[in-house]
């Protein structure tokens, strides 16, 4: 049999067997014109060189050898071929919409790396089960960035998997189809990806089909603002890395209020562009911690003294179930008559472990020469110089621990023997790693404040203030700030640190915000890791050639649907719906930060997250008093006890001027300007907030007379 057939399951085998003989006739055909005789001696080619592999692969290494873009695109891009998508017509599911559209650039433009060129509307292909009625009140969506090693293949290359997804979930499907190498280098696919994101969360859908802001009556007129749309983003190969960097610019924006998708899924993600051989020890204890949760033979992958060569590999099983994750290792006939090799207990070693795209050098799918080509050619031509050592948005393994502990629940799966599986393990590993130390610091935070109200009781009706109140209309002083005043300077009101012996919290914590907080999650719930044996690359984009990758399109359905199930229960959970304090998550990082220093740890491409707010002294002020920001994007709606249909529609983006005065501590709102940056205008939306300031206000001092009352009465 074939050396590197026991490389992978019987089944994966045969599919690269397939497509090497497909890429040797479609390469072999690659340079014939016309059009149409391209297309049919391309067929005609691949039957020939699937009859004879050998000389297929003789074939495609010479064409790898010195690899083009246009090589690359043909044969990456076969499914594009009209004889082979009528031959696979089964194979996409029927969906009720299924068309190419237009998504335009934010109004409010994202900075660029690309000032001198035209920003033109991002295309994308939208499918969804459903009618166009039904799309219109959809409330969830599947945003895709594909893959592709950012040179080739545009969403119909994903369309099979894509169809069976959005006929399993009922959810529409976005895949964009961003710019590809070398066309668009670096960091071109990124920017666009999150400009993408950036007006389907502003226009909360409507860019795409969606009512938008507003639920419409039958003749398409508004009747009331709507909740905003939750979105799951999810990426494969070369995809993966846009979708982490897309996150990763919705944490750090802070000028404009982006939110985070509510959840993440990569598929055999590409995370780093680091080509060493060698693995270094931290990564090491990544993958071994990693290993114990999700995959055993993982560690056998990295160890090398149980076999009879240093350049072989883990036998893979005959078969595997994904679903059940069942595995078949019974032995074929002829290997009975195989003399055993005597094995070591499996261990990862502490030096000498290569990583897993040298390990897998010799994969039918992803060649070295390959990864070579694909990453001269996206970062090439980049105005930016690539760092691969700091630059998080290139390398997403290397982003600081602050930004991977604000991660939304992200789910990952990769083939075992993928040479991006360590990409896959050690950054889960890592994500791992920074959520739980944030929870850790969460239950610190949680007890110190338990500390104080136990110890002072008067202390919690100012703790349990709201920091995330609307900004004040009318900066007249009302009752309820005279009340608060009295409070804070009665004799009762004993300092924290008098109380506790602590430093005192540098602001006030509202109790709803902690135990609702990101942080409060549950670590190992928010990141999952699968692994499946046997396997390499480009799982999913062979449904039809093997029944696993059916089985892996099912599962990774079925995680959209937990995805959002999981979203809408803490949702219900919390009845206040109050978004996260980006101060309070600075303040719980800074904490996690000066642990680590005084203990010697330093976290990778750490950086201060105080650098983002200037100082302890301005994050204290706009603690201290009512957020000076209006922001309402995608859900981040700051208003204690709002309720769905209280949500707004517009996003307002916030002036210099209006930022330095919030973080000066001031209540300045009437001095600032604003600017409107929805597709809708929302008419008196100030008045509204002040009404709903007042009502709160109100009721806020009726529930402190009442409590008071029944304290002197002697009923508490």
């Amino acid at each position: 049999p074939e050396p590197l057939a026991k490389l992978y399951t019987r089944s994966f085998f045969r599919a690269t067997w397939l497509l090497t003989g497909m890429d040797a006739g479609f390469l072999t055909a690659m340079e014939i014109r016309p059009k149409w005789l391209r297309d049919m001696l391309s067929i005609v080619f691949s039957l020939y060189f699937i009859a004879f592999p050998d000389h297929a692969e003789e074939t495609v290494r010479k064409f790898r050898a010195n690899a083009t873009v246009r090589m690359m695109r043909v044969s990456w891009e076969k499914a594009k071929n009209p004889y082979l998508r009528a031959v696979t017509f089964w194979d996409r599911a029927f969906v009720g919409i299924r068309k190419e559209i237009l998504i335009p650039r934010p109004n409010l433009p994202s900075a660029s790396s690309f000032n001198q060129t035209e920003l033109k509307p991002v295309k994308a292909l939208l499918l969804f089960s459903g009618t166009k009625e039904e799309l219109s009140r959809a409330t969830r969506v599947i945003i895709q960035f594909p893959g592709g090693g950012f040179i080739t293949m545009d969403p119909k290359c994903h369309e099979d998997y894509l169809s069976m997804w959005a006929k399993q979930t009922k959810i529409p499907i976005v895949s964009i189809d961003y710019g590809k190498a070398p066309e668009f280098p670096y960091p071109w696919a990124l920017e666009e990806c999150f400009d993408a994101y950036r007006s389907i969360v502003e226009s909360n859908g409507e860019v795409i089909g969606l009512e938008g802001w507003y639920k419409n009556d039958s003749n398409g007129r508004p009747l009331h603002p709507k909740t905003a749309i939750k979105i799951v983003l999810e990426g494969d190969s070369a995809g993966g890395n846009l979708v982490v960097g897309v996150v990763i610019k919705c944490l750090e924006a802070r000028d404009i209020r982006i939110p985070a998708p509510c959840a993440v899924m990569l598929l055999y993600p590409c995370l780093s562009f680091d080509m060493a051989c060698w693995m270094p020890s931290n990564e090491l204890n990544l993958i071994r911690a990693e290993s114990s949760k999700s995959l055993r033979t993982l560690i056998d992958a990295k160890s090398k003294l149980n076999l009879d060569s240093p350049l072989a590999h883990t036998e893979a099983p005959r078969s595997i179930n994904v679903l059940t994750d069942k595995v078949d290792r019974s032995r074929s006939w002829y290997k009975f008559w195989e003399s055993k090799i005597p094995k070591v207990k499996p261990s990862i070693p502490t030096s000498l472990s290569m990583t897993s795209r040298m390990s897998y050098f010799t994969d039918k799918l992803i060649a070295p020469e390959l990864l070579r080509a694909m990453a001269m050619l996206y970062l090439g031509q980049s105005p930016n110089a690539p760092d691969f050592e700091q630059d998080y948005f290139l390398s997403p393994i290397v982003a600081p621990d602050e930004i991977l502990a604000r991660f939304p629940k992200t789910f990952l799966l990769c083939g075992e023997k993928d040479p991006f599986v360590d990409d896959t393990v050690v950054f889960a590993g890592r994500l791992r790693d920074a959520k739980t130390k944030a929870h850790k610091e969460w239950e610190r935070l949680r007890q110190r404040v338990t500390e104080s109200t136990n110890s002072n009781p008067n202390i919690t009706s100012i703790k349990s203030r709201n920091p995330s109140l609307p900004p004040q209309i009318n900066t007249e002083r009302s009752d309820t700030d005279e009340e608060l005043e009295e409070v804070e300077n009665s004799d009762s009101s004993k300092d924290e640190e008098e109380i506790t012996g602590k430093q005192p919290l540098p602001f006030i914590i509202n109790n709803e915000e902690l135990s609702h907080h990101l942080f409060a999650r549950n670590p190992d719930k928010m990141v999952r890791v699968k692994i499946l044996e046997g396997m390499s690359h480009a799982i999913l984009q062979m449904t039809g050639l093997m029944l696993e990758s059916r089985q892996a399109t099912h599962l990774t359905g079925s995680w959209f649907l937990e995805m959002f199930y999981n979203t809408d229960a803490e949702n219900r959970q919390n009845r206040l719906n109050v978004p996260e304090n980006e101060a309070l998550t600075d303040f719980m990082i800074n904490e996690i930060q000066e642990i680590d220093s005084a203990n010697g740890v330093t976290s990778r491409n750490s950086t201060s997250s105080l650098n983002r707010v200037n100082s302890t002294a301005s994050m204290t002020g706009m603690l201290q008093t009512p957020l000076t920001t209006a922001m309402h994007i995608g859900g981040y709606y700051p208003l204690h006890g709002a309720s769905s249909s209280q949500d707004h529609t517009t996003v307002l983006a916030r002036s210099q001027n209006q930022k330095n005065a919030a973080s000066a501590g001031k209540n300045e709102v009437n001095s600032g300007k604003w600017q409107k940056i929805s597709t809708r205008k929302v008419p008196d939306v100030f008045d509204i907030e002040k009404k709903r300031l007042d009502e709160v206000q109100e009721t806020t001092l009726m529930e402190r007379r009442r409590a008071e009352m029944a304290s002197n009465s002697g009923l508490y």
